[in-house]
């Protein structure tokens, strides 16, 4: 399924998934390919959302179709995030820190 950056395809989405009978799996790096394998055949799973690029890499290393996790972030989303990370690192010129 391609994920669009919109609160309606977000809404479809959420609803596709909210079969019970299946199964999202979130993967990040400490997630091996033997723990996916061993979900066993009758499990129904409806999606793999990979949350760093490592677990991408592997995931298409074993063509196994997924999502990135960044394609539920809007482009103002991502922004926000890289915004509030450059005030991070900053943490260290907080007056009220010193």
């Amino acid at each position: 399924m391609s994920v669009k950056n919109t609160d309606e395809n977000l809404y479809e989405y959420e609803k596709e998934l909210n079969d019970s009978s299946s199964i999202l799996m979130l993967v990040d790096s400490s997630t091996t390919i033997a723990e996916i394998k061993k979900i066993p055949q009758q499990e129904k799973i409806k999606e793999i959302i990979s949350f760093d690029y490592e677990s991408h890499k592997l995931l298409k290393w074993e063509n196994i179709p997924h999502v990135i996790s960044d394609d539920f972030s809007s482009r103002n989303d991502l922004i926000d995030m890289q915004n509030n990370c450059y005030e991070y690192v900053k943490w260290f010129e907080d007056d009220t820190i010193k």
